[in-house]
């Protein structure tokens, strides 16, 4: 088992049951889109008579995904997931709805070869399109997206997955779409499949409540300690951040790298270390992508690294890199809020 998180050590649950057929969407921030827990959220699946999936798209979803996607008939594809950033395309093509996966910041080496180990530790085995198109619904299968620059999404097929394949979009809506219908300048187009042929080791973490409430403690006073005209300034500039992340050539991606754009999230860099404790804030709050800029922020000065002191660079080791997106942030936040004096 990788040790998430070297202080304190997190405890590492068993793989969850089989995924139901159709999950509800996990509760989120109505601000951020966020979902305020502290934990890994665990969708849960509500009672039948609840459950208004799979949907057909309202007129201002037909309007957006056309506009992404030319080749998607809106009229027939369906919704069976709402909008939420708790997961991506990546994650959800291995039945995981609670964490953010984006194999190239989990894996050495090519973009390629970072999705070709996802996979395989995930129990898949590459297939030609020939033997795709012969296995057919019968078994679990994923497509692999590329576009000129690289990897880009990942789409499912399957027993409970519908007639149709099935793809959550960035941090947009869950749709049931055509093989090809994505086909586009967003996501390129598919580059390979992958089978389902075992069974994957994937693994849930949680900070302990003991841990948490240290956490808390130290953010709370280390909040406290920022000049209130660079909060403002921050709080002003995370939001026009969030607005900007709803663009579509942000909403569509699952590389966490493609959000760290924009004017807003300039303006937050530009406020210097002093407002690093409000990055963290809001990566305690579930906003993992904050992680990119808190470790920007914490490595400008390469020649005077430090763990300890008032401005501690974390570092996270190999092992430590190869966890979803709020895994690393908890780990960055963890390993800054410990190693202040």
């Amino acid at each position: 088992m990788i040790d998430p998180i070297r202080s304190p050590q997190l405890p590492v649950l068993n793989s969850p049951g089989p995924r139901a057929e159709t999950p509800a969407p996990p509760v989120a921030n109505p601000t951020d889109g966020f979902s305020p827990s502290r934990g890994a959220v665990k969708v849960q699946q509500p009672p039948v008579q609840d459950n208004p999936y799979p949907r057909p798209m309202t007129n201002e979803e037909k309007t957006d995904f056309k506009s992404w996607f030319p080749a998607l008939d809106v009229d027939t594809a369906r919704v069976t997931h709402e909008a939420t950033p708790q997961y991506n395309c990546i994650s959800w093509t291995t039945g995981n709805t609670e964490s953010w996966d984006w194999p190239p910041s989990m894996y050495s080496g090519s973009p390629q070869n970072a999705f070709k180990q996802y996979y395989t530790e995930r129990g898949f085995t590459p297939v030609t399109p020939e033997d795709a198109a012969a296995i057919g619904k019968e078994k679990e299968m994923v497509a692999y997206w590329e576009d000129p620059n690289g990897p880009t999404h990942g789409s499912v097929s399957g027993p409970i997955h519908g007639e149709r394949w099935e793809s959550k979009c960035g941090q947009a809506a869950q749709i049931q779409h055509g093989r090809d219908e994505l086909e586009s300048d967003v996501y390129g187009k598919i580059a390979g499949y992958w089978l389902k042929t075992g069974e994957g080791q994937r693994v849930v973490r949680e900070i302990p409540v003991e841990a948490q409430q240290r956490i808390d403690t130290k953010l709370a006073l280390r909040v406290l300690s920022v000049d209130p005209k660079v909060a403002r300034s921050f709080t002003e500039a995370y939001g026009e951040w969030q607005a900007e992340r709803k663009s579509p050539k942000m909403a569509m991606s699952s590389n966490p790298k493609d959000y760290l754009k924009g004017g807003g999230y300039e303006k937050m860099m530009s406020l210097g270390k002093d407002a690093l404790p409000l990055w963290m804030e809001k990566m305690r709050g579930g906003d993992f992508f904050c992680q990119y800029g808190v470790q920007q922020l914490t490595k400008l000065d390469e020649d005077a690294f430090q763990m300890k002191g008032p401005n501690p660079q974390p570092e996270l080791r190999p092992q430590e890199v190869r966890c979803s997106e709020q895994d690393k942030a908890n780990q960055v936040m963890v390993q800054w809020l410990d190693s202040q004096w």
